[in-house]
C-alpha cells in the first residue's frame, strides 16, 4: 500500500489497502483497520476516484474506524480537500480544523505536523494564499524540528510555490531547494512539486525555456501516476509559464487537458478556474 501510494499507482495502491483491512478485520485487529482505511482515503484523493465517490466512500470509513482518532482524523482530511473541491470551502475548513484538533489530542507526532497538505490545499481552492502559507509553514517548522524528512520534502515544494504566489521569490527558491534536496527518488508527488516550484520561479526571472522544459519534466512525471489534481495542477502551471513568455497560442492544450482531468475528478472549482483561462486565450 504505502510502497504503491509513494509512486502514485492508487489503483494497486487501493487494492492494497483493501487488502490490509479486510485481513485486519477478519484477524479483529481495529487498528490495522484503521490503517487500511486511512489508505484507502489517500487513494480515493489522490487517484481518480471521482470527488462524490470519494465523499460518500470516506464517510463510511470514518463511521467504520470510529474510535480511532487517528484515523478519523485523516480520512476528515480527505474529506476537508473533496468539499472544497465542491465550493464548499468553510464546511472543508470545519473538517480540517476538527482534524487538525483530534491529532494534537494524541500528542506530537509526524501525522499531526502533516496535515497541511490537506489543509493548504483547501485554502488555495478557496483563494486565501496568505492561509494556505501559514498552514504549510507551521508543519515545515515542526517537521523540521523533529528532523523528518518526507513529508517535509513535499511541504517544503508546496510553501516554495505559495511563496512565490506571494511574491516571496527568494524564500520560495530557498524551499524548492530544501525539497529537491529532501525528496526520495521515488516520491513521484515531491519530485512532480519541487518542479514545478522551481520552473515558476525561473519564468519569475525570465527563463522561459528553461521554466518550460521543467514544467515539462513534472507534467510527465505526475502523468506518469493517477494523480489527477497534481497532473492537471502541472498542466495549468505549464500552460501559464508559456503564456508568461510569450507563447500563448500554446498554453491552450494544457489548459484543455487539464480541465478535462478536473471534469473527470469532479473538481468543480479548479476546473472553473481554467475556464476562465481558456476565455482569456484570443482566438485567431
Amino acid at each position: 500500500m504505502f510502497i504503491h501510494g509513494t509512486s502514485g499507482r492508487y489503483d494497486l495502491a487501493a487494492d492494497a489497502a483493501t487488502k490490509v483491512a479486510d485481513h485486519a478485520r477478519a484477524a479483529g485487529d481495529q487498528r490495522l483497520v484503521g490503517l487500511g482505511a486511512m489508505g484507502y482515503a489517500a487513494t480515493a484523493l489522490h487517484g481518480p476516484t471521482p470527488v462524490t465517490d470519494a465523499i460518500r466512500r470516506c464517510e463510511e470509513l470514518s463511521e467504520e474506524v470510529r474510535g480511532d482518532r487517528k484515523a478519523e482524523a485523516v480520512i476528515l482530511g480527505v474529506l476537508a480537500v473533496c468539499r472544497a473541491m465542491e465550493g464548499e470551502f468553510e464546511a472543508a475548513r470545519d473538517l480540517y480544523r476538527r482534524a487538525r484538533a483530534m491529532l494534537a489530542e494524541l500528542g506530537p507526532s509526524v501525522t499531526a505536523n502533516a496535515t497541511s497538505t490537506e489543509s493548504s490545499r483547501v485554502e488555495m481552492l478557496a483563494g486565501d494564499v496568505a492561509a494556505a502559507e501559514r498552514e504549510l509553514r507551521t508543519d515545515y517548522d515542526a517537521l523540521d524540528a523533529l528532523g523528518e524528512r518526507y513529508f517535509r520534502s513535499t511541504v517544503a515544494a508546496l510553501l516554495g510555490s505559495v511563496l512565490l504566489e506571494l511574491d516571496d521569490a527568494d524564500q520560495a527558491g530557498r524551499f524548492a531547494t530544501l525539497a529537491e534536496d529532501l525528496a526520495d527518488v521515488d516520491d513521484a508527488y515531491s519530485q512532480a512539486a519541487w518542479r514545478l516550484a522551481r520552473a515558476k520561479l525561473l519564468a519569475r526571472a525570465g527563463d522561459s525555456a528553461a521554466a518550460a522544459a521543467l514544467a515539462r519534466d513534472a507534467v510527465t512525471i505526475a502523468g506518469g501516476t493517477l494523480d489527477i489534481e497534481q497532473h492537471a495542477d502541472a498542466l495549468v502551471d505549464l500552460a501559464v509559464i508559456l503564456r508568461a513568455g510569450g507563447d500563448e497560442g500554446s498554453s491552450g492544450p494544457p489548459l484543455r487537458e487539464a480541465l478535462e482531468l478536473y471534469e473527470r475528478k469532479g473538481d468543480r472549482v479548479s476546473a472553473g478556474k481554467v475556464r476562465i483561462l481558456l476565455e482569456a486565450i484570443p482566438t485567431a
